[in-house]
């Protein structure tokens, strides 16, 4: 949208410049400056919405990496438990056995 913003302004730009019974005020200088007025709130609006969007997107990769980090802590985790702590308890009696039954 900066381009026709661009264009529109040195066309107005061209307008103002005219010498002499050439520089009136008419329906087409009016045209060219609502055209201008409305092509800058495009732009703005537009940029706006492109720094929000900016904004979602590095709050959607900070959220990203914390589940990443999240995930390989409760792999971990499952790790320890079913690896290491699982050995670890296969030695121990069972609930059964400690209770005097024998199953």
């Amino acid at each position: 949208k900066e381009a026709p913003l661009k264009v529109s302004q040195t066309r107005l730009n061209d307008r103002r410049a005219r010498p002499g019974i050439e520089s009136c005020h008419d329906p087409t200088q009016d045209h060219l400056v609502g055209e201008v007025y409305q092509l800058s709130q495009s732009v703005d609006n537009l940029t706006g919405e492109l720094r929000e969007a900016e904004s979602n997107l590095k709050k959607l990769r900070d959220d990203h990496q914390m589940l990443v980090k999240e995930i390989e802590m409760k792999k971990n985790s499952l790790y320890i438990d079913q690896q290491k702590s699982m050995a670890v308890r296969m030695r121990y009696p069972s609930v059964q056995r400690l209770l005097g039954y024998n199953a």
